[in-house]
């Protein structure tokens, strides 16, 4: 309940610490104050949440987190491509090749690996 609590807090250095920090213990009684975090006034807190939601790999952050591929903040788009990627949901690959087009060289790479890993794993017969 402490780091949930943070949320709640003015000083973005706290809020993002604590998006953070869940991801770290991937804690996933957190999705839903992580999937608000991720629309966050404060980039740096939006980057820290979308982050954290790749770290618990929930398929319910897929939407939030496709999103988050059209931020104003090119690291929060970085960050959501790599969490889709260690998602690897096949929904989300609509929103990555559109992100492949990204005019932010990182953004774009990190689009392009996501697709290909979940094209690849598409590909893969089942055993």
């Amino acid at each position: 309940p402490g780091l949930l609590t943070a949320f709640g807090r003015e000083d973005p250095n706290m809020r993002c610490g604590a998006a953070r920090a869940l991801g770290i213990i991937r804690d996933p009684a957190a999705l839903d104050r992580l999937l608000q975090a991720a629309r966050d006034e404060d980039s740096g807190v939006r980057q820290a949440a979308v982050e954290a939601l790749g770290m618990i790999r929930d398929p319910r952050s897929v939407g939030t987190l496709g999103a988050a591929l059209k931020d104003g903040a090119s690291p929060v788009r970085y960050a959501a491509a790599k969490a889709l990627e260690r998602l690897g949901d096949p929904q989300a690959l609509h929103a990555l090749v559109t992100a492949v087009k990204d005019k932010n060289w990182g953004v774009h790479w990190a689009a392009l690996k996501a697709v290909e890993k979940i094209r690849h794993a598409q590909d893969k017969p089942e055993r």
